[in-house]
């Protein structure tokens, strides 16, 4: 039955109208697919830009000072841990270890060294507070003795010296022959022997262990 003012549709139709009805949900899939496919951006939605405020490069530029002074102090420490812990710098006053070492020469000591070997070339301060720079010729147990001819001998045999030029001679008359090295002690000479003051005087003696710098590992020749 139909009501006043009602108009019956057709089965047919009814279903025509039921399936082409728009359905927004439908409709916005496709696009967004067709979207996607197509690679083309949706004009309504506008790509963010990236905008460095001044705040912002303020920061940066703080941050990189702090890495820079960091970096500098790093270099500045490295610098001192080396030349002050590790390794040190001498100038050469005095023509006592010629003709290797000369007067004006810098010497680069390394100050870790706490073994010593005859041959080896040492910086030590004396008790008086001097720095002397020398070579070990005797170590702990060796017996050293000198002959009225000028002649080094070490445990009895006669030292094999192929860096100096003249006679080992007795400069001290209060110092007597041989001499046995104590446990931690050295004896040591210049090589220059006859403008040297080492352990064949009374005043400098035996080195101790604690006096010694460092090893002498490098030197420079003054021009």
């Amino acid at each position: 039955m139909l009501k006043k003012g009602e108009v019956r549709i057709p089965e047919k139709k009814r279903n025509d109208q039921e399936w082409t009805a728009p359905d927004p949900f439908f409709r916005e899939a496709i696009k967004e697919a067709i979207e996607r496919n197509s690679g083309m951006p949706d004009p309504s939605k506008k790509k963010a830009r990236r905008v460095l405020r001044p705040r912002k490069i303020w920061n940066w530029i703080r941050k990189g000072w702090r890495w820079f002074a960091v970096e500098v102090v790093l270099v500045f420490f490295t610098v001192w841990l080396l030349f002050h812990v590790i390794f040190d710098i001498f100038l050469v006053s005095g023509d006592s270890m010629k003709p290797e070492i000369q007067d004006g020469d810098r010497v680069v000591i390394f100050q870790l060294a706490r073994s010593f070997e005859p041959g080896d070339i040492i910086v030590f301060r004396t008790s008086e507070g001097e720095t002397r720079i020398k070579r070990v010729i005797a170590v702990e147990g060796d017996t050293v003795d000198i002959s009225p001819q000028g002649v080094l001998f070490i445990n009895g045999e006669a030292a094999e010296e192929d860096y100096i030029y003249e006679t080992t001679e007795i400069t001290d008359q209060n110092v007597r022959y041989p001499i046995t090295v104590d446990e931690n002690f050295y004896f040591v000479l210049g090589d220059n022997r006859g403008k040297s003051q080492d352990s064949r005087n009374q005043e400098i003696g035996l080195v101790q262990k604690e006096e010694i710098i460092g090893r002498v590992v490098l030197s420079i020749r003054s021009f």
